[in-house]
């Protein structure tokens, strides 16, 4: 896979329906959130579609499995609660890397809001770089700025196998048992998700997702600059 195409399957598009680029009002009262993405920003659709999530998804905040592939709450959900909106539930299956597809929607609202928050979430993921895309670490700049923030690991997957740099085994899925060269293993969570960036090698923690939201909120992630904080009232996310 090209680091383009894996850079494109990642992409969140988000359609917030409302008149921001007007501002017309300040509140931004967006009264709904369709989501374009892949399983990084899915809320259920994926699991409603294909039953097959079991814990530790969900330990963080929901409890329990709760479509999201991570330990809590995703970026989307972070957006939706900055806007004073309900948790989302399932409602759109993803489109991956056909997202450019998607932005035919677009014409439909009058607010699009396509942050490229996922760079480096595919240049220097566990699955990345535990399969030797080595190549891709010039991303690596955008973990360690999260890093910088308060995350402790960077490349190492909480919920994996295998230890190491990166716990993560493509044999075995986080939350999966399976027999690996004579022996029964299974991939189990840490216990402290907040200081990971990677839940399961593939997918953010809510950690994670909390900051990138503020990122995307203060305008730091944005090109050019737009601070939606400047010109909405936001709630607090928790």
């Amino acid at each position: 896979m090209s680091s383009r195409a894996s850079i494109n399957s990642l992409i969140i598009f988000t359609v917030l329906l409302s008149c921001l680029l007007g501002l017309s009002h300040a509140k931004c009262d967006f009264k709904a959130i369709f989501n374009f993405g892949d399983s990084n920003s899915d809320t259920g659709g994926f699991f409603a579609a294909f039953p097959a999530e079991s814990g530790p998804f969900g330990m963080t905040y929901f409890n329990k499995p709760a479509g999201r592939a991570s330990d809590g709450r995703l970026i989307v959900d972070f957006l939706a609660q900055a806007f004073g909106m309900p948790f989302l539930s399932p409602y759109l299956q993803s489109i991956g890397s056909n997202f450019r597809h998607g932005a035919n929607y677009a014409t439909l609202a009058s607010t699009v809001l396509l942050p490229n928050t996922s760079l480096f979430v595919t240049g220097i993921s566990p699955f990345s770089l535990a399969i030797q895309l080595n190549q891709m670490k010039q991303f690596k700049t955008k973990v360690e700025e999260i890093h910088q923030q308060g995350l402790k690991y960077g490349t190492k997957a909480c919920c994996g196998y295998g230890g190491g740099d990166y716990n993560f085994n493509p044999k075995v899925y986080c939350g999966n048992t399976k027999e690996i060269n004579g022996s029964t293993v299974t991939a189990k969570a840490c216990n402290d998700p907040y200081n990971y960036v990677s839940w399961d090698g593939i997918h953010t923690t809510e950690a994670a997702n909390k900051l990138i939201t503020y990122a995307i909120l203060n305008g730091s992630y944005s090109d050019p600059p737009f601070p939606l904080q400047n010109h909405c009232d936001l709630q607090p996310i928790g």
